[in-house]
């Protein structure tokens, strides 16, 4: 009986009628358009001047994740000018689809049966848990360790990742307590923007961790809060990036190593908050100083494959993003709503390998990183790794 109600309300949940926006009686107006050749300029498609201030349904997404916006919210920011008919109707029917579904998971952890499998591929395929989520559920014991291994077999993943998946969260290889104060390291950075805006940038990075140092980076992953599923697998970073197929394929580097850490944004502008009237957006990324290929305590090959050859795995509210084939390793996309961000969690993935010529790899230890406070200017000093060796622990 359970099962029929879960499907009748997700059938329900797509059928949903669209609730009535802008009842003020003032027509919004329409979508901007963005002109041809000039990237920040909008201009709408009749003659009206733009809002100051105009929100896309994913900007309204991103306020609705951070638990910052309600359905009245979006219904009064509309009567105000700041969205067209179009979005302010797929925002409300979006929430009132979430409410809906809360309702859907509450209705089933109170009942009797609590959680099948069914209900929970159903629930991923419908796009409302995430495979973070229902792990993180299954950490909690909201159900056995054979409705995990069920439900990962039915999304899709080998027996040798769900066997990894279950020794790791049901007591099989785990690491014990991890020192994740003896493990990172913290860098802070003060720097103003192109608008003369100040923030402060705290960044964490831990020791580089080779494949034999799988498991304690696995233990940190987990100490950060989170789940070990989430750690980012090899065909998954490798599928990122064609630049790091190229390093196994072509150049021998059939290993990778890991750095681990957090990113944080703060604003300290004197009179100039940052909210959800006034949004800011910023790229957190790491850039390496470039050095000559001939500077015999520097390598340039690493410090050139940071750049442009590494992945980075951020972890943002609604899952995991890859990001790969830039000109930077990337920590964060960050769309702030408050005076605060983050911190976030993040993973960045480099190739390495021994060859007859490099007997002991590329060393990223030697290499001077710039943070992105850092990048324009030389007055702080570069961020400098080490590899992790049971005395960093």
């Amino acid at each position: 009986m359970k099962r029929e109600i879960v499907m009748l309300s997700l059938m329900g949940g797509l059928m949903l009628g669209l609730w009535g926006c802008g009842s003020s009686g003032t027509a919004l107006p329409s979508e901007p358009v963005a002109e041809v050749g000039s990237e920040n300029a909008s201009a709408y498609a009749t003659e009206e001047i733009l809002p100051e201030v105009w929100y896309t349904a994913d900007d309204l997404l991103e306020m609705w994740d951070a638990g910052i916006l309600s359905k009245e919210k979006v219904v009064e920011m509309a009567e105000a000018g700041q969205m067209n008919d179009a979005t302010c109707r797929e925002m409300i029917s979006y929430i009132e689809q979430e409410e809906r579904y809360a309702a859907i998971i509450e209705l089933i952890r109170t009942s009797d049966e609590g959680w099948s499998v069914d209900d929970l591929v159903e629930l991923y395929y419908a796009g409302v848990i995430w495979r973070d989520e229902v792990m993180e559920m299954a950490e909690a014991g909201e159900f056995s360790e054979e409705i995990s291994k069920d439900f990962l077999f039915r999304i899709g993943w080998d027996e040798e990742s769900i066997a990894q998946f279950a020794n790791n969260l049901y007591g099989g290889n785990s690491v014990g307590n991890v020192d994740v104060a003896g493990l990172l390291t913290t860098h802070v950075v003060e720097f103003k923007d192109y608008d003369g805006y100040e923030l402060r940038e705290t960044i964490q990075l831990s020791p580089i961790f080779t494949e034999d140092d799988i498991e304690i980076a696995y233990a940190l992953w987990g100490a950060l809060g989170n789940d070990t599923s989430s750690f980012p697998s090899e065909e998954s970073l490798y599928n990122t990036s064609y630049l790091l197929r190229e390093m196994r394929d072509s150049f021998g580097c059939n290993e990778l190593e890991y750095i681990i850490g957090t990113y944080a944004l703060e604003n300290l502008t004197d009179g100039f908050p940052i909210t959800s009237d006034n949004p800011r957006s910023y790229q957190g990324a790491l850039s390496t100083k470039q050095v000559s290929a001939f500077d015999e305590e520097h390598d340039s090959n690493a410090s050139h494959f940071i750049n442009v050859r590494s992945v980075s795995v951020v972890m943002y509210l609604d899952g995991a993003t890859y990001y790969g084939e830039g000109n930077s390793t990337i920590l964060s996309k960050a769309k702030m709503y408050s005076d605060t961000w983050g911190p976030c969690t993040f993973i960045i993935a480099l190739p390495n390998g021994s060859t007859p010529n490099l007997p002991d790899g590329y060393r990223y230890d030697k290499t001077l990183i710039l943070s992105t406070g850092m990048y324009f200017t030389d007055e702080y000093d570069p961020i400098t790794l080490k590899y992790y060796t049971k005395e960093v622990e």
